[in-house]
């Protein structure tokens, strides 16, 4: 953008305050023009009425008075000078009241003022309001309201419109300053319909972004001030208007370069007809890269001839190929394939246009900071010759940089390493082997490039090992803003402190087509995003090793053995490269495929189970990558009703028979696109599900709990109470309702099933299934807990399951746990509620799942406990093993369960999805005993099917029936058509007799 030059017979006192550096982004607004609504002009000489000649809303002065300044009219608001300031809450703060709603309903506005700070810019007296129309409560702003800060000599003027409710959207722009004892033309621009805000500082734009809030979304505001903060301990601003002005939409950058060169005292805006358009945009452009396009116009009214007009709506792009270069409605050129193409910018009758070449620009190594110059102070760049220095106590030794978390050590890289000039691929990778000490200060760096305002970071991209003392979370993240948290597109990871040569990989490839955002750690993502920000977001005016651009945050205390950055982004395969390769070679090709391994555990799964898969990929320069999780990689079954498998490579079984599983990796380089596929077959098979054990609470009396199906009878346990009584009763009917009398002083009741009666039944897969009601939230209550007695939280416990209430920060949200991990149920389990809940355990598998009330609600993969290494001496039912009194010090109680149990079963074997759905609808006082068998006849075969929630039901066959009758089990192909099972048997001519057992 060109400088503006004012004629300095009419408007002398107009300085240009603001250099715009680096590209900016521009978009169009909605093309309604604006409408003067409101204009104060300040010339009335004395009095209290400030006369609005457009609108007829006047205002009112308060503690302030008109005056003139270079023989104009204005307002003088006197607040105090840097020792002795006149806060918004006391009562001789001078300001101008202007009458209620002034802006209220606004969905597009521009406000203009000219207006001349006269007090010095204090570090942190950022505050000062040119104008604020909102609400308060009497000490502070009530959202909505609509500002504009003066800013600081530590942060820039900015604004903002807030919304009340949890929706609320924050614009503090900053980065350019107003300048005291001068005159300054301010301008904000915000359209609620295209989602766009703009502000100018005499006749530039300095900030721009998207943003949706409105004056119509804030609501009715009773405070409307120039000078005063809603905050009552904000500053009153000590300032000299000229002219005030309130336009419904938005004025358009011609419009504004004229107001600016005319002065307070022209209107309207007069910039006559554009005369001429100049299109720039910074060629040539590597593939997949992207440019903003400049355009500057001139205007037969204008003695500025270099007007940026690229976001002025009426200005259309084209391209002459767009396979080559598409241009966006706001100019983005974005280059998609090598070649040229002419690209043109057109207002009115008026265009320009430009030859842009799109070239295929490798990614490659940029700069490389080893630090192998022993005992120097120049870190040297052996790759782009841009050495830096060691500054403090920072001392390089053994080919590493030793950095002791001490104010003002750390190493200086020089300026703009991230610019266009150096960054032709508009993405950048940084890669470096660092040992993080245990203690380090808060906010530490590992690097930091962009610029500092006052204390704070600006236009940034940084990463952090860490945000807290001697731990926290790291956190990767970029900024467009000053000061710079204010608009961060980031996130966090655990921190990596004492972790030793650790592999830090950032990666930020903002352009269109990607604008992806990552952290890896030793070749392995752990984190990323979509981010919004662009190249230019970044201005790297300083590049820090160390240090952070906040002046506050802490000093890096570790070790660097390496850091590099890399001209384009790395994909994952050249990124795992590196890090096999090492911080002594600085290889990043992954040569040729050599192998990809689809390891699908077995070649069978059972019915109704999942199980995690992996795909593993060689190259010749880089092993065994992880594709699982990549969006490059494609899985897919032959049959999705046999067998399903997710993105995230979870196969679950639905029905029996046969799929084929592929994998499918496409592996996208500048280069070339290559595909790669593996394939397996999978059968799903049946395993053999027998009912072991049923308790139904039906006995209404007694300490016995029969056990229905085997002889495994449990007891009633009732502790001793302060009034000797049990704390139990059979009711309601054919349930066993536990400790919840609370008048008896105790609750220690529960029931005991006899001491291995899990692991008797001789599987490491099996499945447990219960009713039950609670009527208690206490956290950790048992429904039922099998194992020996736990140790402290500081011994590891033997190995044990259980199924509990919830923890205590969640006590009504059930789970499933073993020693190695646990498994949450999901929704809340309210008092009173019955329930049905079904736990599939697979050791074989390694799997466990929840079902509740027949439908699958969790599920595990890590699940790695077989159920006969359980030490099942202890077998309880409404007890927890860790309410087991313990002599070593930890130890704590879990309470008893408060409820009710009406059916608690255990089954040698899994369920499977149809079963449990079945169970579920017939309740807990019947199990599955008569099953309808159906035949038809098929030419000389006679088909039999029954339904799938008899799945472990056996088809039997004999020539008799009666006494002397010998069944034996039907041989042939079992087909699962989803809805039921059947099976094609030959007619032989001979009487058979058929029937289903489990």
């Amino acid at each position: 953008m060109t400088e503006l030059e004012p004629d300095m017979k009419t408007t002398h006192y107009w300085k240009l305050l603001c250099l715009v550096t680096g590209a900016l982004i521009g978009a169009q607004f909605a093309s309604s023009a604006a409408t003067i609504k409101n204009r104060w002009s300040f010339n009335e000489g004395e009095g209290t009425v400030a006369n609005d000649s457009v609108g007829g809303k006047h205002g009112t002065l308060v503690n302030a008075y008109f005056t003139t300044d270079e023989d104009r009219g204005v307002v003088y608001l006197p607040n105090g000078d840097c020792e002795n300031w006149v806060l918004s809450s006391d009562p001789n703060c001078a300001y101008v009241a202007f009458p209620p709603n002034i802006v209220t309903g606004y969905t597009s506005i521009a406000i203009e003022a000219w207006v001349r700070p006269t007090l010095c810019w204090q570090a942190y007296v950022d505050w000062q309001r040119l104008w604020d129309f909102g609400n308060s409560d009497g000490t502070n702003g009530v959202p909505g309201y609509f500002f504009f800060r003066a800013g600081s000599t530590s942060w820039g003027a900015g604004g903002d419109i807030t919304v009340p409710g949890p929706n609320t959207q924050t614009f503090y722009p900053a980065g350019c300053f107003l300048t005291e004892q001068a005159w300054n033309h301010v301008v904000w621009c915000s359209d609620g319909a295209s989602g766009k805000v703009r502000i100018y500082v005499n006749g530039q734009v300095f900030a721009r972004d998207g943003f949706t809030n409105t004056p119509a979304l804030s609501g009715p505001t009773t405070n409307n001030w120039l000078g005063r903060s809603q905050f009552g301990a904000d500053k009153g601003l000590t300032a000299y208007y000229d002219e005030f002005r309130i336009y419904e939409g938005v004025l358009s950058p011609l419009e504004i370069a004229a107001n600016y060169q005319n002065g307070p005292g022209a209107f309207p805006p007069n910039y006559g007809t554009v005369t001429s358009l100049v299109l720039r945009v910074a060629s040539p452009i590597p593939v997949n890269a992207s440019r903003p396009a400049e355009v500057l116009a001139g205007a037969s009214g204008l003695t500025n001839t270099a007007v940026d007009v690229r976001e002025m709506a009426g200005v259309v792009y084209t391209s002459s190929n767009t396979n080559v270069v598409q241009v966006s409605p706001d100019g983005i050129v974005t280059a998609k394939f090598p070649g040229k193409a002419i690209v043109t910018a057109i207002l009115g009758s008026i265009s320009a246009t430009q030859e842009v070449e799109v070239v295929e620009a490798p990614t490659r190594l940029a700069h490389r900071y080893s630090f192998d110059a022993e005992g120097g102070y120049v870190a040297y760049d052996s790759v782009g010759g841009r050495h830096g220095t060691l500054q403090g106590g920072a001392v390089q030794t053994g080919g590493k940089v030793i950095l002791n978390g001490a104010a003002g050590t750390y190493v200086e890289l020089p300026p703009y390493l991230l610019h266009p000039t150096n960054i032709q691929n508009g993405a950048v990778t940084f890669v470096a082997w660092i040992t993080a000490y245990p203690q380090n200060a808060a906010w530490t760096r590992l690097f930091d490039f962009g610029r500092r305002e006052g204390g704070a970071g600006a236009r940034y991209i940084f990463f952090a090992p860490n945000n807290a003392v001697n731990g926290g979370s790291a956190r990767l993240a970029v900024s467009d803003s000053s000061p710079g948290w204010q608009s961060e597109d980031g996130f966090n990871v655990s921190h990596v402190l004492g972790r030793t040569n650790l592999c830090v990989m950032a990666v930020w490839n903002p352009n269109p087509t990607r604008r992806f955002l990552g952290l890896y750690l030793d070749g392995t993502l752990v984190g990323s995003m979509t981010t919004t920000k662009p190249f230019s977001a970044v201005d790297n005016q300083l590049s820090f090793l160390g240090q952070s651009l906040y002046t506050a945050d802490g000093w890096f205390n570790g070790e660097i053995h390496e850091f590099r950055i890399y001209d384009g982004e790395l994909d994952r395969i050249q990124l795992a490269a590196v890090y096999q390769a090492g911080a002594n070679n600085t290889n990043f090709a992954v040569g040729n495929m050599v192998s990809m391994i689809l390891d699908v555990r077995s070649p069978t799964i059972l019915l109704s189970q999942v199980r995690q898969i992996s795909c593993v990929i060689n190259f010749q320069y880089v092993t065994n990558i992880n594709l699982i999780g990549d969006p490059n990689l494609t899985l897919r079954t032959s049959d999705t009703n046999v067998l399903s498998v997710t993105s995230g490579g979870l196969l679950r079984a639905h029905r029996l028979g046969t799929a084929t599983l592929t994998a499918e990796y496409r592996y996208v380089t500048k280069q070339a696109t290559n595909v790669y596929t593996v394939s397996t077959n999978i059968t799903v098979i049946l395993q053999p599900c027998t009912l072991a054990h049923r308790y139904s609470f039906n006995e209404g009396s007694g300490l016995i709990v029969y056990d229905l199906v085997g002889s495994a009878h449990g007891q009633i346990k009732a502790g001793t109470n302060t009034l000797g009584v049990t704390n139990f009763v059979w009711a309601p009917a054919g349930q066993l309702t536990i400790n919840t009398n609370t008048a008896l002083g105790a609750q220690d009741t529960y029931v005991e099933l006899p001491a291995g009666i899990l692991t008797g039944m001789g599987s490491d897969d099996v499945s447990f299934e219960f009713w039950a009601t609670p009527l208690s939230g206490a956290a950790y209550q048992r429904v039922f807990d099998f194992g020996s007695v736990p140790g402290s939280p500081t011994n590891a416990a033997e190995p044990n399951v259980f199924f509990a209430r919830g923890p205590w920060w969640a006590a009504t949200t059930p789970y499933y746990d073993w020693v190695n991990g646990s498994l949450s149920a999901g929704a809340v389990w309210s008092n009173g509620t019955p329930a049905h809940f079904v736990i599939v355990h697979s050791g074989t598998e390694g799997t466990a799942m929840i079902y509740r009330d027949g439908v699958l609600v969790a599920t595990s993969t890590t699940q790695n406990l077989p159920i006969r290494s359980i030490n099942d001496i202890y077998c309880f039912i409404g007890r927890s093993l860790y309410s087991w009194p313990m002599s070593k010090p930890g130890g704590w109680f879990d309470p008893y369960w408060v409820g009710s149990f009406n059916e608690f079963r255990m089954y040698k074997g899994l369920l499977t999805d149809a079963e449990v759905a079945r169970h579920y609808a017939l309740g807990p006082d019947q199990v599955i005993a008569n099953v309808p068998l159906s035949y038809a006849r098929e030419g000389n075969n006679l088909v039999l099917s029954w339904p799938k929630y008899a799945v472990h039901f056996v088809l039997e066959s004999s020539p008799v029936i009666g006494p002397g009758a010998t069944w034996t089990p039907v041989s042939g192909t079992l087909i699962d058509t989803g809805t039921e099972l059947r099976m094609t048997v030959p007619i032989t001519g001979s009487a058979q007799y058929f029937r289903l057992r489990r």
